[in-house]
């Protein structure tokens, strides 16, 4: 589509009635994410402060799906993860050179919007900090290389997925993956749900020092795919000269 952007169609064959099913377990793992409820704002597990007028506009994460249980909601996860796998293999194909800057993949969440929830224009590498605004409060985003959506249904209207600086609109349907940079390259929106509500499984893929259980290891996944150009790994830039 454009600046990195990838969409990937039919990436995984979504049967309505079994993602009903999903739905309804996965909004029973419902986690408040609420740390801090303050006098005009709330404070949620991630340090992100938001106004407490916007509460109600900010759409659902449903974090905890671990706690799945039954066998055939543990075995969709499992086929959503191979999808987007599978579509990051073929993303590397088109830029082998993320293949350097990929490690570990996030265990994703569930997103939920309904109607009149949105995000505004962001990117995800963006950083909550401390009072001080300068100690992090949390760094994990920067780690952020790649962004993947997995889009689990359609029957909704509104909630668009925007790239403003580019003017590029993604309107995927069920099944389908988009992945695109984390940077700013990648400042990216949800338009307002106007009917309906919109899902979808938002996963990060990284590098750097691992967070323990909230990672997965991928580099075995992208080692082998290898580079279109066996050049391309090493890019000479020049002698440095003292002067």
């Amino acid at each position: 589509m454009g600046n990195g952007i990838v969409k990937f169609d039919n990436a995984l064959d979504i049967d309505n009635e079994n993602l009903r099913n999903f739905i309804s377990s996965v909004e029973t793992t419902d986690k408040n994410e609420i740390v801090k409820d303050g006098d005009d704002y709330i404070l949620t597990d991630g340090k992100y402060r938001i106004p407490s007028s916007h509460v109600s506009m900010t759409p659902k994460r449903f974090t905890e799906l671990y706690k799945l249980e039954k066998q055939e909601d543990v075995e969709f996860m499992e086929k959503i993860r191979e999808a987007i796998t599978a579509c990051l293999v073929e993303y590397c194909k088109i830029f082998p050179i993320v293949i350097e800057n990929i490690r570990w993949v996030t265990n994703g969440y569930i997103i939920k919007y309904e109607n009149g929830q949105y995000i505004g224009a962001h990117s995800d590498c963006n950083i909550a900090y401390q009072s001080d605004g300068v100690t992090p409060a949390n760094s994990l985003p920067m780690q952020n290389i790649l962004t993947c959506g997995l889009f689990l249904n359609d029957d909704f209207t509104g909630g668009e997925l925007h790239y403003r600086p580019w003017g590029i609109t993604a309107r995927p349907k069920s099944g389908s993956v988009v992945i695109y940079p984390s940077s700013y390259l990648g400042c990216h929106e949800v338009y307002p749900v106007t009917n309906g509500a919109r899902y979808a499984y938002l996963c990060w893929f990284g590098h750097g020092e691992t967070h323990g259980s909230s990672t997965q290891s991928v580099y075995n996944t992208v080692k082998n795919i290898g580079m279109t150009n066996s050049e391309q790994k090493y890019v000479p830039v020049g002698i440095i000269e003292s002067i």
